[in-house]
């Protein structure tokens, strides 16, 4: 069996179950054959597997057993069920890596052909549409993995090359077409099925350890799903899932938009008491320097590095009467903020805040970013160009 790599992408959820009592007997066919039943028909061509195949059921949380077969030296595997809802996914599983998702519907009769190893990669599906499109993500992220592999496979091979930085480049350059075609390709594969369960599980795929698709930067495609399947699967519990899901984050970026308004030119900054260096409490407010820059910064940051100079020369510039700097940090170990204030000789005042308090004055997540306020608090400049801030000063002195 070919080796994977870390990279090896595997679309399918695994999610480990204690069986218990929900296995059915272990047989080469099932035998639930009421109502609108469901057939899956699993054909080993020229395949040799012994072990047990396990038909799972996915909700939102996890995958639950259902059926279970006992699969030795046999050519074919039966399973009958009676589906919970119109349309649902399923995972037929051979072994903890190797697994097929399907798509099904009432009355679906689906069949699969398995040709080698690895399974997961080497079979065929017809008599389920959506499963056929579930095949073809599945097919889209293998082959790109296959050519990530190659790609990178190359640039290993040419270690100790004379034109190791050439190659290094062209390596770099080749990687990211790759990750550019990966999300092209999934995205029109998800654009043009809107209504099937396959592009739901195709909008949480990954490539490596990373999803390719984004909620934040793919929001129109995630609604584009949602309200396809909602209108479809109105009952469904992966459509509502998904609705909730996006409901969820369209409230989060809706109060992360108000917060950010309150924080704009002519509105008073937030009361804030935070720790400061000394490992006394500081009340922002107490401070009486007639314009005040707020400097909120996290180390990792190459920005921050770069900004700090030109802070440090405006700060040594002004009496603290009339200019002054409270820089507030998100650092996490308060022993690395302490010590990044003194590599940087930050005379200033130096403040610790948490994680809470980011969503009140930076709740976009940037840094560093500064604010200029007056003797009354008031945000008098947000996010100036970092070359503005003198004569920003200067003119708010007057």
């Amino acid at each position: 069996m070919k080796e994977q790599s870390v990279f090896k992408s595997i679309i399918y959820i695994i999610i480990i179950v204690i069986i218990g009592g929900l296995m059915h007997s272990c047989t080469t066919k099932s035998s639930n054959t009421e109502g609108n039943s469901i057939s899956i028909n699993v054909n080993m061509e020229g395949l040799e597997f012994s072990g047990i195949v396990y038909l799972e059921r996915m909700n939102t949380t996890r995958t639950i057993v259902i059926d279970s077969v006992l699969a030795g030296n046999i050519s074919s595997i039966n399973f009958n069920i009676n589906p919970k809802q119109a349309n649902d996914i399923y995972i037929l599983r051979f072994s903890h890596l190797q697994a097929i998702t399907l798509i099904l519907t009432e009355n679906d009769t689906v069949n699969i052909t398995i040709k080698e190893h690895p399974i997961n990669t080497n079979y065929t599906v017809s008599g389920s549409f959506d499963s056929e499109i579930m095949f073809n993500i599945n097919k889209i992220i293998n082959n790109h993995t296959e050519k990530y592999d190659e790609i990178y496979g190359e640039y290993r091979d040419a270690a100790g090359d004379d034109n190791i930085d050439l190659i290094r480049a062209t390596t770099d350059s080749l990687l990211r077409l790759n990750q550019l075609s990966i999300y092209t390709e999934l995205k029109q594969i998800i654009q043009s099925n809107p209504t099937s369960l396959s592009s739901l599980i195709g909008l949480y795929s990954k490539f490596g350890s990373h999803r390719i698709l984004d909620l934040e930067l793919d929001y129109t495609l995630f609604q584009l799903v949602s309200d396809s399947l909602s209108a479809k699967y109105p009952n469904n519990i992966h459509s509502i899932a998904l609705q909730k899901t996006i409901k969820n984050f369209k409230s989060k970026k809706e109060l992360i938009e108000n917060t950010e308004l309150l924080l704009d030119k002519g509105n008073i900054f937030p009361d804030l008491s935070l720790i400061s260096l000394d490992n006394t409490i500081y009340n922002i407010k107490d401070n009486q320097s007639k314009i005040k820059l707020i400097y909120i910064w996290k180390a990792k940051y190459k920005k921050f590095w770069e900004t700090n100079p030109i802070l440090i020369s405006l700060y040594n510039s002004y009496s603290r009467e009339d200019f002054d700097v409270i820089a507030i940090s998100f650092e996490k170990d308060k022993l690395a903020w302490s010590n990044y204030c003194s590599m940087g000789r930050f005379e200033w005042v130096n403040l610790l805040a948490s994680p809470d308090d980011e969503a009140i004055i930076n709740p976009y997540g940037i840094y560093p970013r500064i604010y200029i306020l007056d003797s009354d608090f008031i945000i008098i400049a947000k996010d100036p160009d970092i070359n503005e801030l003198e004569s920003i000063i200067n003119a708010s002195k007057r």
